[in-house]
């Protein structure tokens, strides 16, 4: 029997990995290459069976896998009735969503983040939600979503009958939350393609999603509740306790529409094996970039609203000593001025210049005044670079960040929507052979509590 040279990697489906796996230990003599591609393949085939475990653990549905293919049509149970409402319509989403998670690329933290919305407890976001994952979740419905893609006026004639269903219920689902199908407006991007799901909290595009919390809704409003603490007091025997009461405040923060216009060729779209990968990569290159200013200085004005611009003139903002100046006692002042409640989790965020001159600074015997910059502690505590705050020492400039981030919310609001432009046109009118992509999400943010912050501004 000759021994084969393996190919390079490949993103394989759960029986292929068994097959290659299985034909690998059947050569009697192997090269190391290829010893170590069963390896590799050993330890992927492990880590997926590892990530299903827990995905199904998570979802209180341990058969979850095993039932992702029985109903074909998403919305209908194996004997063809409707699934509309209650625990069977979240049943069927979480096994779309363990299908997508094994099967159909969908990573672990957007298929944990779905599991999430679908336990909320929020009344009627739970249902929302499973009526959106269910419907854009399924193989079907990327399938149709894919031949639309390629054809926007002729694909949905070459839908099979699981397909015309799962994008009537895909439609169907962006009624529900709130947006306009079809001609009036744009349709659902399939879930394993969605950036409100795939946007992740590594901080690669934009650290603050890693620091602050991060909320998904169905609703158009995110409300809390929040508040400074509740007072404690030690009470001699047979004395009346004093009223503790907290000053509760009530948050809200609202999505606001981000999107960008993307042109494409007749020929991207129809090679979907090459455009699915790189349409997924774009969409959430774009709105990360988008988010990532809006995060951190958005006005709040038909935009997010920034962590400095929340902070800004209030008792949160602390101006240094000497006016244009930043100086060693500035930044010892920033951590002692914040409350010790906040202190335990709290962190520092800088631009890379503002760090770089931390780092740089030194005793007058060559010892650094601020050791552990570079390698991202400050004050024992965790230092963050924020590309998006000033590097500039300058009057005015807000140049650091000290606080628990957690106290500074990012709102997305799942779903996000896009709409085909069939023909884009040249100077002379005549078309150019590209189609368009208009896409759009909802994403917000807001600090809910400014003491937990302190930022320094340059006098």
């Amino acid at each position: 029997m000759t021994n084969p040279e393996p190919v390079g990697p490949r993103d394989l489906h759960a029986d292929e990995l068994r097959d290659e796996i299985a034909q690998l230990e059947r050569y009697p003599r192997r090269s190391n290459t290829q010893d170590a591609r069963l390896q590799a393949l050993r330890d992927e085939s492990a880590d997926r069976d590892d990530r299903r475990a827990r995905l199904r653990t998570a979802a209180g549905n341990p058969n979850a896998g095993e039932r992702a293919h029985n109903s074909p049509v998403p919305g209908r149970d194996r004997e063809g009735g409707l699934i509309d409402f209650g625990p069977e319509l979240i049943g069927r989403a979480r096994r779309v969503i363990d299908d997508a998670h094994t099967r159909r690329g969908l990573p672990d933290h957007g298929a944990e983040r779905v599991e999430r919305l679908l336990a909320s407890g929020i009344p009627g976001q739970s249902e929302l939600c499973a009526r959106w994952a269910a419907s854009v979740g399924s193989e079907a419905y990327e399938a149709a979503f894919r031949k639309v893609f390629a054809s926007p006026h002729f694909g949905h004639l070459e839908f099979t009958e699981p397909e015309r269903e799962a994008w009537a219920r895909g439609q169907d689902a962006v009624r529900a939350l709130g947006t306009s199908p079809g001609s009036a407006g744009g349709f659902a991007v399939p879930l394993t393609l969605d950036p409100t799901v795939l946007l992740t909290n590594d901080g690669a595009i934009n650290p603050l999603r890693q620091l602050a919390r991060v909320e998904q809704i169905a609703t158009t409003t995110w409300q809390g509740v929040t508040s400074a603490g509740v007072s404690s007091a030690w009470v001699p025997e047979a004395t009346e306790f004093g009223d503790d009461s907290p000053t509760l405040a009530q948050p809200e923060v609202t999505p606001l529409k981000g999107g960008s216009f993307v042109p494409f060729t007749f020929e991207v779209g129809m090679d979907w094996a090459n455009i699915r990968t790189e349409l997924a990569r774009l969409l959430v290159d774009q709105a990360g970039l988008l988010q990532a200013g809006a995060f951190t200085t958005g006005t709040g004005v038909a935009q997010p609203t920034g962590v400095v611009t929340a902070l800004t003139g209030t008792a949160s903002d602390i101006s240094t000593a000497a006016a244009g100046v930043l100086a060693d006692e500035d930044v010892y002042g920033l951590q002692n001025d914040l409350p010790p409640r906040f202190q335990g989790r709290a962190q520092w965020a800088m631009s890379l210049p503002i760090m770089n001159d931390l780092d740089q600074r030194e005793t007058g015997n060559g010892a650094k005044k601020f050791p552990g910059v570079a390698e991202g502690r400050l004050l024992r505590r965790p230092v963050n670079e924020v590309s998006d705050m000033s590097s500039t020492v300058a009057t005015g400039q807000h140049v650091m960040l000290y606080g628990d981030f957690h106290e500074f919310l990012i709102v997305d609001r799942i779903g996000t929507t896009i709409e085909l432009v069939p023909h884009l046109f040249g100077a002379n009118r005549r078309p150019t052979g590209e189609r368009g992509m208009l896409l759009w999400f909802r994403s917000g943010s807001d600090v809910l509590v400014p003491n937990a912050f302190r930022m320094l501004t340059i006098g």
